[in-house]
């Protein structure tokens, strides 16, 4: 648990090979784990700046959506499910460079039935109507919870 706190404290950008550390630390003891990491990343992806909530969103994707182990990805699925939106939400937050990668989870979720059609719908209409980063900490309605 101390690693996977120190990688995601000097987690800058997606770099694949901390981006798939940190997807191995959530795994190797995904039954006793999975509750601890999930909350961490939920939390996380509200405090970072905005430029860093992407390659979390990317962990959470990484985590939900893993097509080797399904049984994990419905745990982890399961977990996000309540605060998926939240972190989507804070994750818009983001320059407009990164809002491709945003996109391109999205489209996983949507094709892996990894959340509910009418959450991902949701996530999507909120993706639509991007309208550029938002560098407010905390304002607006990124800060709510979800309502998934």
């Amino acid at each position: 648990e101390l690693r996977f706190l120190d990688i995601l404290k000097t987690l800058r950008s997606a770099s694949k090979s901390k981006l798939a550390e940190l997807v191995e630390l959530s795994t190797r003891d995904a039954r006793s784990f999975y509750k601890h990491a999930a909350a961490i990343l939920v939390k996380q992806i509200q405090v970072k700046r905005p430029t860093q909530r992407v390659p979390i969103l990317y962990v959470i994707n990484s985590l939900c959506a893993n097509p080797g182990d399904r049984e994990m990805g419905r745990l982890y699925a399961g977990r996000f499910a309540p605060d998926i939106v939240a972190c989507v939400k804070a994750a818009l937050k983001c320059p407009p460079q990164h809002i491709a990668g945003l996109r391109k989870v999205l489209d996983r979720w949507q094709k892996r039935h990894t959340f509910q059609t009418s959450v991902t719908n949701h996530i999507s209409d909120l993706v639509k109507g991007y309208s550029g980063g938002d560098s407010s900490h905390g304002a607006g309605e990124g800060s709510q919870g979800g309502d998934a």
